[in-house]
């Protein structure tokens, strides 16, 4: 989940500066506008990363009117805490209406540090892992407009910052025997940050994952996050909306972190694919007969090479083995019922697989876009396909979701290609251009999708596909990875009922 993050970015003092200009008057103006209405601003800022979270919290009083956020710096419980039920701090601490609250080192930080203490059983962590999100959902349908701030530290970085409080203490004094425990827990505590932060992300309060390693970069990012909620919450405002439609994702999307100049040279490209397929091929053999299932999706630009790429991924299976769905527009029965019944009706028998041409993910991208659906519809849909998800996989289906990646340069050039092939001419339509000038839209949609349908279990894979070759091998690649790490886990259980 944290690599879905925009990476670290240093941002120079000068460019810095200059952007803290606009921000800081802007933050100014939307906060004067919203201490007018009737609704409560909670902001919290948690994470992994200590140091960020107090340097955040300064900056933010800094650039907004700090007379009018009320700050709680909540770390381990007080005396007055002890013996009451774990949110009770919290909902005493909650900000009135009309009033903007900042939590810092908030609740799910602080669940965290409750099972790295020993204060909780697993069982009670995962069962406060539901109240929190329940605690969300209540404030939100209540109209408080809550912004969720995740400051995540990347193992090197912290490194680097505890090896710099040895060679300069006086420097680096703020360095604590906390953060060297968590940098030699690093990986397990990750893990269990990433779940925290799954298990409590929902369409109307999503976590922003924002990487620390730059401060200025942090900086900026979280207030032009914070700015971005105040704005939409403005509008919607004005225009006599619902006020608790969750606020948009940062404007960096996570498809700048795709090399789109990866290449296979054919040769190399020709080993490969016959090296992957048929390691694929072996291992839907074992699936069929382990009676391991496969749901595999593909959604990507138009002419980001889909169908060449399924066809790749299906030459070395056998023909009784899978079926490809093409996804199209909803028939007249399919409308009648609710979006997802169509691809509950795909899901495969044991040992079988299914192939998405496209999929349920058009409700947050084509049908968002184009207005097919309105945006209480399309901002429910994503726990609604997380939950849909999370239930194949408890089911013990395997899922692999591709996101196919090309530039516009490179879409126009294959869209030129099409229309001068005889066989491939029927590909293109009017359509697909007048999608193109909606480029920036589709790309904020597919950024939303990543952040906040990859997870643990059903991440997304975006895949470099301005060279078609080197898109089919990384898609055969994971596939073949991901089948083989279901294939492991499944024999794993079943020695263990053995013993």
């Amino acid at each position: 989940m944290f690599k879905s993050a925009q990476p670290g970015q240093v941002v120079q003092k000068a460019e810095y500066e200059k952007r803290v200009r606009g921000l800081r008057l802007n933050l100014l103006n939307a906060q004067l506008e919203l201490s007018e209405e009737k609704y409560p601003i909670l902001i919290v800022i948690d994470g992994d990363d200590r140091l960020a979270r107090e340097h955040l919290i300064k900056q933010m009083q800094e650039w907004m009117d700090g007379r009018y956020i009320n700050t709680h710096v909540l770390s381990a419980p007080r005396p007055t805490d002890i013996g009451k039920p774990f949110l009770y701090r919290y909902w005493r601490s909650l900000p009135r209406r009309g009033s903007i609250g900042a939590f810092v080192h908030g609740w799910a930080q602080d669940t965290l540090e409750a099972l790295f203490r020993g204060d909780l059983s697993q069982k009670e962590f995962e069962r406060l892992l539901v109240y929190l999100r329940r605690f969300e959902d209540a404030l939100v349908r209540d109209g408080t407009l809550l912004i969720k701030l995740w400051l995540h530290v990347p193992r090197k970085t912290l490194k680097k910052r505890i090896q710099g409080a040895k060679k300069r203490p006086k420097k680096h004094f703020k360095i604590t025997k906390e953060d060297r425990t968590f940098h030699r827990d690093y990986e397990e505590r990750i893990s269990m940050a990433a779940r925290v932060v799954e298990r409590t992300t929902s369409t109307r309060a999503p976590w922003t994952i924002i990487e620390s390693s730059d401060h200025r970069s942090c900086s900026l990012t979280a207030g032009e996050t914070i700015l971005a909620a105040f704005n939409e919450r403005r509008i919607q405002t004005k225009q006599g909306e619902i006020s608790s439609i969750a606020p948009p994702p940062r404007e960096k999307p996570v498809l700048d972190t795709v090399d789109l100049t990866a290449a296979l040279k054919r040769e190399d490209y020709e080993k490969k694919l016959h090296r992957y397929q048929a390691k694929l091929f072996d291992l839907t053999e074992k699936a069929r007969k382990a009676g391991i299932s496969s749901m595999i999706v593909f959604q990507g630009w138009d002419a980001a090479g889909k169908g060449g790429a399924i066809r790749r991924l299906t030459a070395p299976i056998e023909g009784d083995l899978f079926n490809v769905i093409p996804i199209g527009a909803p028939t007249q029965e399919e409308l009648a019922h609710h979006y997802l019944w169509r691809f509950w009706k795909q899901v495969p028998r044991p040992g079988h697989i299914t192939i998405f041409d496209r999929s349920w993910y058009g409700r947050v991208l084509v049908e968002r876009v184009e207005g097919f659906a309105p945006p209480s519809a399309w901002m429910r849909a994503f726990s609604e396909i997380n939950d849909f998800e999370d239930q194949l996989v408890s089911s013990g289906i395997f899922i692999a979701k591709f996101w196919l990646h090309i530039d516009p340069e490179e879409q126009l050039r294959r869209f030129q290609e099409r229309e001068n092939t005889p066989y491939k001419k029927y590909k293109i339509t009017e359509e697909d251009y007048r999608n193109r000038g909606k480029w920036q839209d589709y790309t904020r949609a597919v950024n939303d999708m990543v952040a906040k349908t990859s997870r643990r279990h059903a991440p997304w894979t975006l895949v470099s596909a301005n060279d078609k070759r080197w898109a089919r091998v990384q898609i055969l690649k994971t596939v073949c990875a991901g089948l083989k790490k279901r294939l492991d886990s499944h024999r794993e259980r079943r020695k263990g009922k053995k013993k």
